[in-house]
């Protein structure tokens, strides 16, 4: 088994051939729990009988999601022989959670000091910067007032009323919408 990274939406398929006398059954685990099939997921297996019976069976997830799919996957072949195991990981990418604990630490009529703790899911991928916004009084809309390499404290020189503060990744992945 290998590594697999990818995008959310994207599907994941591990199609795996083996053989054994007597022939062993298949069990696959995500994290220490058995997988069966279900609406997310689908496992088949499949003989090919010849002179030693060769198997192959296929995990497959049409549509990755973060939370539910990232985690380690094992195959466990198991017959009076013993036991055989084979493992991958599977990180889905995705767009990172906001910061934590946002906290204006200075409120001047010219600027506000801000910090804030990194998110506790960085979507897969180490977050690069932070986007800073504040909200226009005037037009009503969401302006860009900086971005922020991964330092957790910001001054921005503008009277504001709204902001907020979005964990960014590398252009690979969707950034966040206002």
């Amino acid at each position: 088994m290998h590594d697999i990274t990818l995008k959310k939406g994207r599907p994941i398929r591990y199609d795996l051939w083996f053989g054994g006398e007597p022939a062993p059954s298949v069990e696959w685990i995500r994290d220490g729990r058995t997988l069966g099939n279900d609406e997310f997921t689908s496992i088949e297996l499949y003989a090919k009988n010849t002179i030693y019976t060769e198997r192959n069976t296929v995990l497959s997830i049409p549509k990755a999601d973060r939370d539910r799919d990232t985690g380690k996957y094992t195959i466990r072949l198991s017959c009076e022989a013993g036991v055989f195991e084979a493992s991958g990981f599977v990180n889905v990418l995705d767009v990172p959670l906001p910061p934590r604990c946002l906290v204006p630490d200075e409120i001047r009529a010219e600027h506000v000091k801000l910090s804030w703790d990194p998110p506790l899911d960085d979507g897969g991928t180490p977050i690069t910067s932070y986007l800073v916004r504040y909200m226009d009084i005037d037009s009503g809309e969401w302006v860009t007032a900086c971005t922020v390499s991964v330092f957790y404290k910001f001054t921005i020189a503008c009277l504001v009323t709204t902001l907020r503060v979005f964990s960014r990744q590398t252009d690979a992945m969707p950034q966040p919408r206002a």
